[in-house]
């Protein structure tokens, strides 16, 4: 028996580039290893759009991260060798749902946010909302002496509001990454790693404030012990669990925006979610501590979530045509994106 970790080369040749934010989801499953002290040898990569087509010795593969559908490299139901465990899995395409024996089979089923918990148990499966695995980033245990201010994926709108004490160490930064697609398959999966380890130490050991719009930013950040502040036009449903510790802030809330905030601690919720993670990759599953995290993050004050019609009819075309829909987001954000912003202000 194995024990797999899922890689993203295929999906960054089709799009020239990579969310730095789904690899880091793959190093959150190596801390899970790290504290099971699995022999490395018994660790293998499974890109993902082989997850269903896997034929080999049976991998145990703890999936967590966005599975939307997409028409061209489906992802479920996984190979007959592959033994799935959903640790903190976004999934709510119809395409997907409709395998409801698979679904069952793999009960209990972790969830990264509550649609997908929602989704699940309408569709008859014993689901619990966890939240996201990069949680369980360890908190550094210093605080930089030189204040950087990492702006990652800021909308200009908000970046307005930002006060000029902060500006004046502040440097922009985006998770998209671009590649060469040119390069092995190996080799750009080996790269992907490499930068999205970069940029995270980056943030680990300089960052004395994070101001971001990406979920994969805002998380592991505040894991790390990093005050952070999330800043959005608006923010789907992945969004929701988060608000059990941070404040989602939107366009007409920037100017009550607390531009100090303190480091959340977050070490209780790190221990029931490894316990968990753990517990489920197992088999050993404990319903009682299942149901401790999932009322925890379901107990919160909420804001009105909604995804807009832009963020909509691009996820719908990403399941049909991923070529086409790439092209359509880069299109679409070019003219708020990071580099766009430098564009303009040399």
């Amino acid at each position: 028996m194995k024990w797999g970790r899922i890689t993203f080369a295929n999906r960054a040749i089709e799009r020239n580039y990579f969310n730095a934010g789904d690899t880091i989801q793959i190093f959150a499953v190596d801390i899970i290893y790290k504290e099971m002290r699995l022999n490395q040898n018994d660790i293998i990569n499974i890109p993902i759009d082989e997850i269903r087509t896997y034929h080999g010795e049976k991998v145990i593969l703890p999936i967590a991260g966005y599975f939307q559908y997409e028409s061209r490299n489906p992802v479920f139901p996984t190979s007959n060798d592959i033994i799935p465990i959903f640790l903190s899995l976004h999934c709510t395409s119809k395409q997907y749902l409709k395998y409801k024996s698979f679904w069952k089979k793999c009960e209990p089923i972790g969830c990264r946010d509550e649609s997908t918990m929602l989704a699940m148990r309408k569709n008859g499966c014993d689901a619990y909302l966890l939240g996201c695995i990069t949680s369980l980033f360890p908190k550094r245990n210093f605080v930089p002496n030189t204040p950087h201010v990492f702006l990652v994926d800021v909308h200009p709108k908000a970046v307005q509001y930002v006060p000029q004490n902060i500006m004046q160490s502040a440097e922009y930064m985006t998770q998209d990454i671009c590649i060469d697609k040119n390069m092995p398959k190996q080799k750009i999966a080996d790269v992907i790693q490499e930068q999205t380890k970069n940029i995270y130490s980056r943030y680990f050991n300089e960052a004395t404030l994070i101001i971001t719009s990406r979920l994969h930013v805002a998380v592991p950040c505040m894991a790390m012990g990093i005050p952070v502040i999330v800043v959005k036009d608006g923010f789907d449903k992945r969004f929701g669990w988060l608000e059990k510790f941070l404040p989602l802030y939107t366009p007409d809330e920037y100017n009550t925006i607390n531009w100090n905030p303190q480091p959340v601690d977050i070490e209780e919720h790190k221990k029931y979610l490894l316990e968990n993670a753990i517990l489920l990759l197992e088999r050993k599953t404990c319903i009682n501590n299942l149901e401790y995290v999932h009322h925890f993050l379901m107990d919160r004050n909420r804001k009105k979530l909604h995804t807009s019609f832009l963020v909509s009819g691009y996820q719908w075309l990403a399941q049909y045509s991923p070529q086409l829909a790439s092209f359509v987001r880069y299109k679409l954000l070019k003219p708020f994106s990071i580099s766009a912003r430098t564009d303009s202000q040399k």
